[in-house]
């Protein structure tokens, strides 16, 4: 038995001489080290695996609310907006058709009210949408 400065007791049996029945003490195996040495390196490899399969979860949800739910949201702003300015151009052509003040009051309320149905429309969707981009990744 050999007590280092550290406070570390060195007691190790080899397994030779452990099968005749007798102890080695203060002397470390070859054995005893290499099986040291593989137990660290295993639990080294299972300390990197355990972090690889905690930061799924949040690579998947960075993933999800910084890359995926801008892009959808982002398509969906600008389809909307592609969508209202041909009606925009569509209510402008229309102008000109009209004969009267009372004629062009008509076409603006009835621009008017188309938009707000849309935009009312469009709010909803872009809930759902962003909903489903969403659950679609994060469980």
């Amino acid at each position: 038995m050999i007590i280092r400065p550290s406070g570390l007791l060195l007691i190790s049996i080899n397994p030779r001489v452990a099968e005749r029945g007798e102890k080695n003490i203060g002397v470390p195996s070859k054995e005893a080290s290499m099986t040291k040495t593989s137990n660290s390196r295993a639990n080294g490899d299972m300390a990197k695996e355990g972090l690889a399969m905690a930061a799924e979860p949040i690579a998947a949800a960075y993933k999800t609310y910084f890359v995926d739910l801008p892009l959808v949201m982002t398509s969906e702003a600008l389809r909307f907006a592609g969508h209202r300015l041909e009606e925009q151009a569509k209510f402008f052509a229309s102008l000109s058709d009209c004969g009267t003040f009372s004629d062009l009051m008509e076409a603006q309320s009835h621009f008017l009210k188309d938009a707000v149905g849309d935009y009312r429309k469009e709010a909803g969707t872009l809930v759902h949408r962003a909903r489903e981009a969403v659950t679609e990744t994060v469980p």
